[in-house]
């Protein structure tokens, strides 16, 4: 048996664990955004509505990584849903 979590075939025999995963895929969503708040920093005129969103996804991104580093599995991260 096997599923796609954000676009990474998962296997249940084996390969990855899942929230290996979602760890790597949650740091580079995280580096992603620190780039695109760096450039929109760095703009003549920054668009602030847009670093405000950016901010709170990096913020998102971040509190989800800490959830992945506790013992217990968050509700988001469970298979069922919350």
């Amino acid at each position: 048996m096997s599923s796609r979590i954000w676009g990474v075939k998962v296997t249940m025999s084996g390969g990855l664990a899942l929230s290996q995963i979602l760890r790597g895929r949650l740091t580079d969503l995280h580096v992603s955004i620190e780039r695109r708040i760096a450039l929109e920093r760095a703009r003549t005129v920054p668009d602030e509505p847009l670093l405000r969103r950016l901010q709170r996804e990096r913020i998102l991104a971040r509190d989800r990584l800490a959830a992945l580093s506790s013992p217990v599995m968050p509700p988001w991260a469970r298979a069922e849903g919350p």
